[in-house]
């Protein structure tokens, strides 16, 4: 898990599918599999695209941080990170972990 302000958080991966599904059944194409079921899947890739560039985005940062201040409050810290982890957070890709 990412620890950032000493709270840990996880990816969503089933949200990062439900925010890139386009809901038009008519334009989605047909894939046929082993076992000729046919299944159906549109996404937009624009947005796939952009969150799969913001998740490696937040994955690949290398500073140091001061625990005590938070990755934030570093001189070092990209505004692509800041930028790409803001939106994961407010789209709920970025989840925090309460289980702890």
């Amino acid at each position: 898990m990412l620890e950032i302000f000493g709270k840990q958080y996880y990816i969503d991966v089933n949200r990062i599918t439900e925010e890139c599904r386009i809901d038009d059944t008519e334009s989605s194409e047909k894939i046929e599999t082993e076992n000729t079921e046919e299944v159906s899947q549109t996404i937009n890739i624009f947005k796939y695209e952009l969150l799969k560039m913001f998740v490696e985005r937040v994955l690949s940062e290398n500073i140091e941080e001061d625990d005590s201040i938070g990755v934030f409050a570093s001189e070092n810290t990209s505004i692509s990170f800041k930028m790409a982890f803001n939106t994961l957070i407010k789209n709920n890709i970025l989840i925090e972990n309460d289980d702890e």
